[in-house]
């Protein structure tokens, strides 16, 4: 697990947010997946939204 999706998963886990939650905020399941697993970065309008 790379040191960013580590942080990125206890920061959502600290505050209680299931991948679930970012869908329509990041995008589609799938993009939400693949930015939970480094597979995708996301824009500066995903991550201000």
């Amino acid at each position: 697990m790379t040191k960013l999706k580590r942080g990125m998963v206890v920061d959502m886990e600290a505050n209680n947010i299931k991948q679930e939650n970012l869908v329509g905020v990041i995008g589609s399941r799938g993009v939400v997946s693949e930015v939970v697993n480094g597979k995708r970065s996301i824009s500066k309008a995903q991550a201000f939204a």
